[in-house]
């Protein structure tokens, strides 16, 4: 069945891509929906197809060598995600698993493939955020080998905050937090750790809630614990 190209209006990797071509595309495209924690490929598995979020969230994880599951990314309403599969060896690199109910649209890899050379801009486009996950991915690495859980968990909120501080915005808030177990699974600490980190946090006025946001009111404190100072 046909998707509406109405759906692709909010994909960011289509942007700027003729109306025609995007109509066309819209013809190949199946629609998929998947409940909470519901695993929509595991690594190491074969595939080549390129997914368009259109509702909820995901994440990509993997795993240690004791098994424990590691956060590597977010995926969120308009992005994409399996574009490494495109290039190479069509082998998942990472599990992506829906955080909440999800819907997802599908294009095949022969398609996505033919699309890219016609399309010169989204190719470049995803090799772009392909080279950013990848970046993100080595500082992910790096993150993980601090001593401390509470150095890892402020080392993250820098990380997340760091939209907000390129773009100088006041206040310093953190859109769409993830959970406490969302974000242990990222540091690869327990989510009771990551709870009573918060909890210090939010004692000492370091950061504050703000419904589905987080609002960090003093940065150079974040910083220290990071550094490992705190």
């Amino acid at each position: 069945m046909a998707v509406a190209t109405l759906l692709l209006r909010d994909v960011g990797l289509l942007q700027g891509s003729a109306p025609e071509a995007v109509a066309a595309l819209a013809a190949q495209l199946s629609l998929q929906e998947f409940a909470r924690r519901q695993v929509l490929y595991e690594k190491g598995s074969r595939g080549s197809d390129l997914f368009f979020v259109v509702a909820g969230r995901l994440q990509a994880v993997d795993h240690t060598v004791d098994a424990r599951e590691v956060g590597l990314y977010f995926v969120d309403p308009g992005q994409h995600f399996g574009e490494m599969a495109l290039f190479g060896q069509p082998q998942r690199e990472e599990t992506m698993i829906a955080l909440g109910p999800a819907k997802v649209l599908r294009l095949p890899g022969a398609q996505a493939r033919d699309f890219c050379a016609r399309q010169p801009g989204v190719a470049w486009q995803l090799a772009t955020l392909m080279a950013a996950r990848l970046r993100d991915a080595a500082v992910q690495r790096r993150l993980l080998a601090l001593p401390h859980p509470a150095q890892r968990v402020g080392a993250q909120l820098l990380e997340l905050l760091a939209p907000a501080l390129a773009a100088a915005r006041s206040p310093l808030v953190i859109e769409h937090m993830p959970t406490h177990q969302e974000l242990a699974i990222m540091i690869n600490a327990s989510r009771e750790t990551v709870t009573r980190v918060f909890q210090q946090l939010q004692t000492r006025a370091i950061v504050q809630r703000d419904g589905a946001n987080l609002r960090v009111l003093d940065l150079a404190a974040l910083r220290k614990m990071a550094e490992g100072g705190e």
